[in-house]
């Protein structure tokens, strides 16, 4: 019978420890995987960054040659002369950088080559400028070919964001699963043999006439674990301690004394954790505590301790088990991860100002721009002719135009600063007042509202007009030739939340675009079609956002679209 016995808890003890080394062997390798998958994502976010910047660098070129050209000012030749250089940088940087590697190399050449002949093309303007050849550099802009070579440069963006984008979702997706498995492999095996282990500490201590021999075997098991082991016995205080635990504390094994134990907290978080662990070993609780160890040497450890009673006989506290793990690499990894997230959330701050500041410090040119055109359009009188008329019609038309970009572009920006002050409203009441200021867009057109039922939402109802304006606004733009135009506004429960759908009969478009709809200076048709600046449904995206819901968009070439968002239910009074 004892040998039963023995053998039953040497096999019990060394299946717990063996569960134990997998589990946390298993952990050990998913952080890594995890560690992996979030320094890729930060290099794919890096590369991204770069790309982004190169583009913007050289359209930033492009305007400086643009304001030289048409008003002969060296202050335009500053954001030439700055952003040719940041451009050729950052694509140069681009091919060199880790998040970059899967990307084409005929894709990362062509964008170089290409950067580089629309670079000679800038050149070769503001050099026959200088020389007095203005006319000939006008004429080199007018050919289009720098518009081609430029709309070549925007679809190799497009399409290397695209695949750093989809990289970028592929090592989230990965980051997600490790964490899964870990918790899986913590759960299931490290719950099984942290129940080993208990179940095999009790046994040892019923059976009295083996304890010598037992407590033997557990101390070998034990000194063979990866992890820090501490027995506690009510009536005789500590029991034993395990060499990976007197390491975590930084204690020599001969000072290994429950007062030497705890003096190795540290000082700041000593109070906290053993009124908590007391607290509840005096309730016979287990307890999951994180903490911080103190070793002479300065050096700070961070350790995840379980404790568990151990009862004998059954029903009657005789101890606790606490095994402890050293996780400072972990909370290294998380602390450098939430480090790289505020820099680039600081980073988004930063050109959201930026932005900003430009935009706004380009609305005087502009009406300079304009204003100058109307004085010379006067001054030459009736006896301008007809090219001359009609280009300066096309500058003033532009400076408008820009004007309205910047508009739209200051109000996308602060909007990234505005606060949400989130009620209960009616939107159905709410939807009503949008179509009524919409009403002289509608003016002498056949329009066919469909307003259904509109639940009340929790929203800010300031900014969500603003969508309201612009969906329904887009709504009439793209139903323009319709006869009748038909616009629907529908709602409906899609798992707790409101879902908001506005459908037209409209142009519509090509679902293969349909990524690009909710992008600032994103337009699917040309602007000689539909007017506007591309920065209304970005404004519309980043207001849902703000309230935590999702927008959609669904369409066909010539069938209409389907516009759709998510806003939370009415909190209860």
């Amino acid at each position: 019978m004892a040998e039963s016995i023995e053998t039953r808890n040497l096999v019990g003890s060394a299946l717990a420890v063996l569960l134990l080394g997998i589990a946390f062997a298993a952990i050990f390798r998913f952080m890594g995987q995890t560690q992996a998958a979030a320094e890729s994502r930060a290099a794919v976010n890096e590369a991204l960054q770069t790309l982004d910047r190169g583009v913007s660098q050289l359209k930033d070129a492009e305007t400086g040659q643009r304001g030289f050209l048409l008003t002969g000012r060296t202050e335009y030749l500053l954001p030439y002369e700055s952003g040719r250089e940041e451009a050729v940088a950052c694509f140069h940087t681009l091919t060199t950088q880790t998040g970059a590697r899967q990307l084409p190399p005929a894709d990362l050449a062509d964008l170089q080559s290409s950067t580089q002949a629309k670079l000679d093309e800038l050149a070769e303007t503001l050099r026959l400028a200088k020389g007095g050849r203005r006319e000939e550099a006008l004429a080199i802009v007018a050919s289009g070919r720098g518009l081609q070579v430029m709309d070549h440069i925007r679809a190799l963006h497009d399409k290397l964001a695209s695949a750093l984008k989809a990289r970028r979702e592929l090592e989230e997706a990965r980051a997600k699963l490790s964490r899964l498995r870990a918790k899986r492999a913590l759960l299931v095996l490290g719950g099984l043999g942290l129940l080993g282990l208990a179940l095999t500490t009790l046994s040892l201590r019923r059976d009295m006439r083996l304890r010598a021999a037992s407590e033997r075997r557990f101390k070998t098991l034990a000194e063979s674990a990866p992890v820090g082991i501490y027995e506690y016995d009510f009536e005789h205080g500590m029991v034993y301690a395990n060499e990976a635990h007197c390491r975590l504390a930084g204690v020599p094994r001969e000072e290994a004394t429950r007062e030497r134990l705890r003096a190795a907290v540290h000082p700041e978080d000593r109070p906290w954790v053993i009124e908590r662990v007391e607290a509840d070993m005096r309730g016979g609780l287990a307890f999951d505590q994180v903490y911080r160890l103190l070793h002479g040497d300065g050096t700070t450890v961070w350790v995840h301790s379980r404790g568990i009673l151990v009862e004998d006989p059954p029903g009657h506290g005789a101890g606790y088990l606490i095994i402890s793990q050293d996780i400072t690499a972990m909370r290294a990894a998380e602390a450098e991860i939430q480090a790289k997230a505020a820099a680039l959330e600081a980073a988004n701050k930063e050109l959201e100002a930026f932005a900003y500041s430009v935009s706004h410090d380009l609305r005087a040119p502009l009406r300079h721009i304009d204003g100058f055109v109307g004085l010379l359009r006067r001054s030459l009188g009736e006896g301008v002719g007809e090219q001359a008329r009609h280009q300066l019609e096309v500058i003033s038309a532009s400076a408008r135009q820009m004007g309205a970009l910047i508009d739209d572009l200051l109000a996308f920006c602060r909007m990234g600063r505005t606060e949400v002050h989130e009620t209960n409203f009616d939107l159905g009441a709410l939807t009503r007042q949008a179509i009524q200021e919409l009403a002289p867009d509608a003016a002498g057109r056949d329009i066919e509202w469909r307003v259904e039922d509109l639940p009340r939402v929790h929203g800010d109802p300031a900014l969500l007009r603003l969508v309201l304006l612009n969906l329904l606004g887009n709504a009439l733009k793209f139903t323009r030739g319709r006869d009748p135009a038909r616009i629907r506004i529908s709602a409906e429960d899609r798992d707790g939340r409101v879902a908001v759908t506005i459908s037209d009969n409209g142009a519509g478009f090509d679902m293969q675009y349909a990524d690009k709809l909710f992008g600032v200076f994103q337009r699917l048709h040309r602007q000689d079609e539909f007017e506007g600046t591309g920065i209304g449904l970005a404004n519309v995206a980043r207001i849902v956002h703000k309230h935590g819901g999702t927008v959609s968009a669904k369409g066909a070439l010539g069938e209409g679209a389907t516009f759709s968002f998510t806003l939370p239910a009415p909190e209860a009074p």
